[in-house]
């Protein structure tokens, strides 16, 4: 699965694949089933997830029907990535200027 969709296809960095892989093995459930639920949430939100989970629960009937509402759902992009945490000044982790 990691060589299908992070190095052959590229849909999905090597990080996101294991954030979604180490969720997926705190969740009950079949790990590839609990996995593909992440990457649709990634690609789609929580409908992406959704229409995951119904395509699993009911087969070919459930992937027909989630991929007629994917074509219908406007597609919103992945959700926003958090920021990445502010430097304070004075912080003792920072790095101190040579003195001279």
């Amino acid at each position: 699965m990691h060589r299908d969709l992070v190095e052959q296809r590229g849909w999905f960095s090597d990080d996101e694949y294991r954030q979604g892989l180490a969720l997926a093995q705190t969740m009950p459930g079949p790990l590839a089933a609990q996995l593909a639920m992440w990457m649709g949430f990634l690609t789609r939100g929580i409908v992406g997830s959704a229409a995951v989970a119904a395509a699993l629960a009911f087969g070919l009937g459930g992937r027909d029907a989630a991929a007629r509402i994917l074509e219908r759902w406007p597609d919103t992009g992945p959700p926003p990535r958090p920021a990445p945490p502010r430097r304070i000044r004075g912080n003792p982790t920072d790095e101190q200027p040579p003195l001279v």
